[in-house]
């Protein structure tokens, strides 16, 4: 192969040595479905050209050394070969460019600086060298320096727009799309200088045509969806058939696809939810008013016997008030602190929303209205009873006093550190009371959702625990899970046995929690979200009704039927903070457009599945991966240690043994019994602290 030169005043390249041998292949710089004999036009011009090789470090300190006469030799044979129309040169020059590159960064912003991103975007209106030029950049757009960031910052308009000119060119498109991907992936804090609204309707179009059939163009369409840095959440809320797209892909069978679009979903929602310590507010001094002002109607009096009116929390609220009414009245008589004490700290532990005279009796809150500014006595009688209390030798005393002193931090609203450093001593002294487990569950700001489900299961498995801090233990660890999963990058072993904890011990909640619970509607809503996301393509819709959206899912048709229950309670009790979370608003939103999300992208979701599973060909599945108790019980077993100090491990014979080998059957990971957080899978029985079974050795 002869390739003519034009010096342009310069000195030629050195003549090529006859011993001269081609350096290892370029093959490596793409790697796509399309092959053509371009890369070995590369191979063959680093010969001619005499060019360093490039895959080695002593090779690559001699482009550096001498990059300015490499650059003049490849740009005059890449001029040439567009003169002529030699595509094949053209792309093995790029192929050189691009491998220089990708191995060296400093080379990299070398190469951008002297017009790379230039050169590939004028290449792209040829169609001989279109293809070589979108590779070339789907390989630059992994990096996240700087210049390259200015770069693709400057060009994405004209990306945009070719993409919107070649959207029925599979390969252009697969490209274009990558090129995106890559882009918002590895340049986290980039600033959008292109239209994003129309790149998602485009996007949307490109995944409606049949020839989108890659599983490897759905992961880049999906990181497009779902990037933070486009914002496309913000930026497309108005675009109806993004937001049944995702809702569409609920139904996947790759359910780390499904976690990946129920973020943005909740995501959509995160500007209009309250907070954790508002949606748990409650003003029990409105329950008595309310019921001595009317009787609960026929179809909700019904339900409370069923359940259990000493149970529910509308009559323990009624009950409660008058207890402490009581208290206070005979203290007046009477004084006596150790007594009063002692009931008090007894009643905060079997009620959940105690001491109301703590609260304003206007606002139902702790000093938020003008009527609050008089003068408060109940917290400073509260204080000397704890310190009388402290005055005490028996652990009971010791443990009322944390009790009280802890109830009138939470209500004074004191600075959360102050409250952590008092919550941490505390379970230190009492280990095994539930209670205040709760206690530091519940405060906002204080815990990671990692450390909050780790807290909540030891709380889960204290003895004589409350029913009422079991309910909201039980929440909180399925809200933790949750999250974990959803937001927390692990291992899909993981992630999906997270799911099935927060699964669990949502429907648990729905169970046996009392059906006025304040907290209902949000755990129920969570429940029906994990639904989605752990049985997928199961959840399949057949009528409009939302109390009949989906089929054959027991569980799933009880929550909805009982948000609806929960709700005629709330507006019974005058209850003054509407339950706004990001669970209740995503449901709402996923139940509006279901049906018609499933009729618009059946059939993408079918040929995204049919990608996928064939992918997936050769090894595991998601869902039949082994082992994914042994990943998360490890990773319980390390977090536990870093935020503990304790490294013993605790063993437990639990009777757990498979025998000869044999690997336990089941289905996958989504199986509740292999995935269980806190329990044995043989045996079933809960550990506070991540016993090791003896026979099998794995922490359960």
């Amino acid at each position: 192969m002869s390739i003519a030169i034009q010096t342009s005043g310069r000195n030629p390249p050195p003549k090529t040595s006859k011993n001269r041998k081609a350096p290892n292949s370029l093959d490596r710089v793409f790697r796509d479905d399309w092959s053509d004999d371009w890369v070995e036009i590369a191979d063959r011009l680093c010969a001619v050209l005499d060019l360093p090789d490039l895959t080695t470090r002593s090779g690559l300190k001699k482009v550096h050394a001498d990059l300015d006469d490499i650059h003049y030799r490849l740009d005059e044979t890449f001029r040439h070969a567009r003169r002529t129309g030699h595509a094949k040169v053209m792309g093995g020059i790029v192929a050189i460019y691009t491998k220089m590159a990708l191995v060296d960064s400093i080379l990299q912003d070398k190469i951008i600086g002297i017009g790379f991103f230039e050169k590939m975007i004028s290449l792209t209106t040829s169609p001989d060298t279109i293809y070589v030029a979108l590779r070339a950049l789907n390989v630059i757009s992994h990096s996240s320096s700087k210049r390259t960031k200015y770069e693709f910052m400057r060009q994405a308009p004209t990306l945009l727009k070719l993409l919107q000119q070649r959207r029925d060119d599979p390969q252009a498109v697969g490209l274009l799309i990558s090129i995106f991907a890559h882009a918002s992936m590895s340049m986290r804090t980039m600033t959008t200088t292109f239209d994003v609204p129309a790149f998602t309707a485009t996007l949307l179009d490109v995944l409606r045509s049949p020839a989108a059939s890659k599983a490897w163009l759905f992961d880049h369409a999906s990181a497009c969806l779902c990037s933070f840095t486009f914002d496309m959440v913000t930026k497309c809320k108005d675009i109806k058939s993004f937001t049944t797209y995702r809702v569409a892909l609920l139904r996947s069978k790759n359910v780390l696809r499904r976690i990946q679009f129920m973020c943005t979903l909740l995501l959509s929602h995160a500007g209009d939810t309250i907070s954790e310590s508002e949606r748990a507010h409650f003003c029990s001094t409105e329950i008595p008013a309310a019921l001595r002002t009317r009787e609960l109607p026929d179809h909700l009096a019904k339900i409370v016997d069923a359940y259990g009116r000493d149970r529910c929390q509308i009559f323990i609220g009624r009950r409660a008030n008058a207890v402490y009414t009581s208290l206070f009245a005979q203290h007046e008589l009477d004084s006596n602190l150790l007594r009063l004490g002692r009931a008090l700290a007894t009643e905060v532990q079997n009620v959940q929303y105690a001491l109301p005279e703590l609260l304003c009796t206007c606002c139902g809150r702790s000093r938020s209205c003008a009527c609050c500014s008089q003068p408060w006595k109940w917290p400073e009688l509260a204080f000397k009873c704890a310190a009388a209390l402290r005055s005490q030798s028996g652990p009971s005393d010791r443990l009322f006093a944390d009790i009280l002193v802890w109830k009138c931090l939470t209500v004074a609203r004191e600075d959360s550190s102050k409250l952590n450093k008092f919550l941490r001593g505390v379970l230190a002294r009492h280990p095994r009371c539930a209670l205040f487990y709760y206690a530091l569950t519940s405060a906002d700001g204080l815990l990671g959702d990692a450390e909050a489900l780790l807290l909540s299961k030891k709380g889960l498995a204290c003895p004589g625990i409350t029913p009422w801090v079991r309910y909201a233990l039980l929440a909180k660890a399925s809200s933790s899970a949750l999250n974990c999963a959803l937001w927390e990058w692990r291992e899909p072993e993981e992630r999906c046995a997270l799911l099935m904890s927060a699964y669990e011990d949502s429907k648990k909640y729905m169970t046996e929690a009392p059906p006025d619970g304040i907290q209902r509607q949000y755990v129920l809503s969570e429940h029906i979200i994990i639904t989605f996301l752990v049985e997928g393509p199961k959840c399949t819709p057949y009528t409009p009704g939302i109390e009949t959206t989906y089929l054959a899912l027991p569980y799933f048709k009880r929550a909805l039927k009982e948000m609806q229950v929960n709700q005629q309670f709330i507006q019974f009790s005058n209850h003054l903070v509407t339950n706004k979370s990001d669970r209740i608003l995503t449901l709402k939103t996923i139940l509006l457009v279901a049906k018609e999300a499933n009729e618009e992208w059946r059939g993408t979701i079918q040929r995204a599945d049919e990608a996928y599973l064939s992918e997936c060909e050769g090894r595991p599945l998601l869902e039949t991966v082994d082992g994914a108790s042994k990943a998360l019980s490890a990773w319980y077993k390390k977090f536990e240690g870093a935020n503990s100090g304790e490294t013993e491990d605790h063993e437990d014979h639990c009777g757990h043994s498979l025998g000869n080998g044999q690997k336990a059957s089941l289905d996958g990971y989504l199986t509740r019994d292999k995935v269980t957080i806190m329990q044995c899978s043989w045996c079933s029985r809960p550990s506070a602290l991540l016993k090791k079974c003896k026979q099998c050795g794995i922490v359960k």
